[in-house]
């Protein structure tokens, strides 16, 4: 037995209007479009639907029982329909990000997407790069937010660069600069990344250039443990320009640092199949977040 679809959906319209002159209209065709369909539903299930004797038009018992499973079955699959629209516009769903090291920015971006996405699960993890790149070739991870250079099999990479800035407690004297150089912060206590972090190798290399020497005692783990450290007033920190932006408050202020120290790092999806829609849409709001911090 074969049924369409198109055949249950006049069914449903004829047991629902009384007729087929009134099914016919509500389902915008012809009367004799209606009459085929329901003939070939009936031959199709075996059964006799309606009662056609003596100028009747009734629907028998048989015709009243499946009814209500067609019913049914129609409201499924129009949810089914509706659910699988959602997901392809990015409207439902699950995603599993992480990010090395720029939490700030993970946060922005996942309040951002879930204003505009709220039915959307979203699970965020702070990992290494290596790792992250790991989970998201074996397809663990939807999107990762990495420092450059790393690279993994079945991973595609979209590089970017935030400008560094430096923090420093919005009560500091340094707060009034224009700009802050190595030179400003000599006998600062400078708070750096653990691990020889690539942005203190850079902020080292500058010192060094500038002929001083900088006072780090402190590194934290992460760019937003060196604000937290900064808003405690354990010293200053040269972080990426999102974890520094000084609109949130928190009594940091931050300023562009000379010379210029940039944050090489990369979005990455699965390379095969590629990332899914729903994880197109979280990429096409972390372009977004970037390109309005650049323009700040």
């Amino acid at each position: 037995m074969e049924l369409k679809i198109r055949q249950l959906e006049v069914f449903k319209a004829v047991m629902e209007t009384g007729s087929v002159t009134a099914a016919a209209a509500r389902l915008n065709c012809t009367q004799p479009a209606v009459s085929v369909a329901l003939s070939k539903f009936e031959r199709s299930s075996g059964l006799s639907l309606f009662d056609r004797t003596r100028g009747r038009f009734a629907p028998t018992p048989e015709g009243e029982a499946l009814y209500s499973e067609v019913e049914r079955g129609l409201s499924s699959l129009a949810r089914i329909t509706g659910k699988a629209r959602e997901l392809r516009e990015g409207r439902v769903g699950h995603l599993m990000i992480a990010a090395d090291g720029v939490s700030r920015l993970l946060a922005v971006v996942v309040a951002e997407f879930q204003r505009r996405h709220g039915d959307v699960t979203v699970e965020m993890f702070l990992r290494n790069s290596k790792e992250i790149v790991t989970w998201v070739g074996s397809q663990q991870l939807d999107v990762g937010i990495v420092e450059m250079p790393v690279h993994w099999p079945g991973v595609a990479y979209e590089p970017f660069t935030q400008r560094c800035v430096c923090i420093v407690p919005a009560d500091h004297p340094l707060a009034d600069r224009a700009v802050i150089t190595p030179a400003d912060l000599v006998g600062e206590p400078l708070i750096g990344i653990a691990d020889h972090h690539p942005i203190d190798t850079q902020v080292s290399d500058a010192f060094q250039d500038a002929g001083v020497r900088s006072m780090s005692r402190v590194a934290g783990a992460y760019f937003e443990t060196c604000r937290l450290l900064v808003q405690a007033g354990a010293g200053v920190a040269v972080v990426d320009a999102i974890t520094g932006d000084d609109t949130i408050g928190g009594g940091v202020v931050a300023r562009p640092f000379e010379p210029a120290i940039s944050y090489d790092m990369a979005i990455v999806t699965p390379a095969r199949p590629g990332p899914s829609p729903l994880a197109r849409l979280f990429v096409d709001e972390v372009r977004a977040t970037l390109e309005r911090f650049r323009g700040d």
